[in-house]
């Protein structure tokens, strides 16, 4: 017995192009360019604003070690401002130490960038340093470091240090910010 196979004809059609024309692609290249160079100035200021967070945060981590390490130690510590990294004085944006009672340095904490401002207003006009008790508290001592960059301006935030010690980040009234930061 023989078999016969059928073979299937397929069909061509001609005329049908698959694919992109040169034009084509270069329309599509030129409108994602055009939506490339409207991004980038809002990624600019994304930037500039999540350098705020990081310089923030750190200072979050810095209130925290000091009142920590009051707390371990069981003994009165001073955070205050140092330009040099030895004794208290100078700017808060030029530096931080923490002090034992017999004045050693116990940590320095760094500066901040160049155009970078930092400014402590604390109840009761204590603005050039903070006392942490070995409780851990600020014995009424609390207030808010304002945070002075450009890229600050549209959504002003601070870091609040409240009564118990704790630090937080929280948003500022632009009338405050201003007040602080001029």
């Amino acid at each position: 017995m023989l078999r016969v196979w059928k073979v299937r004809k397929y069909t061509v059609f001609r005329g049908v192009v698959r694919g992109f024309t040169l034009l084509e692609m270069l329309a599509v290249l030129a409108i994602l360019a055009i939506l490339l160079v409207l991004a980038i100035p809002s990624d600019g200021h994304f930037f500039s604003q999540s350098q705020t967070t990081v310089q923030l945060n750190m200072l979050i981590d810095e209130l925290h070690f000091s009142r920590n390490e009051a707390i371990s130690r069981n003994e009165k510590l001073i955070f205050c401002k140092s330009v040099d990294g030895e004794k208290c004085g100078g700017a808060w944006r030029d530096g931080q130490v923490l002090l034992d009672p017999n004045g050693k340095v116990l940590r320095v904490f760094s500066a901040l960038p160049r155009k970078d401002n930092l400014v402590w207003n604390s109840s009761g006009g204590l603005n050039d340093f903070i006392a942490w008790s070995p409780s851990g508290y600020t014995n009424g001592q609390r207030g808010t470091f304002y945070y002075c960059t450009e890229s600050n301006v549209l959504n002003p935030q601070g870091v609040v240090l409240s009564d118990t010690g704790r630090p937080y980040i929280s948003s500022v009234s632009r009338e405050e910010y201003a007040k602080y930061c001029r």
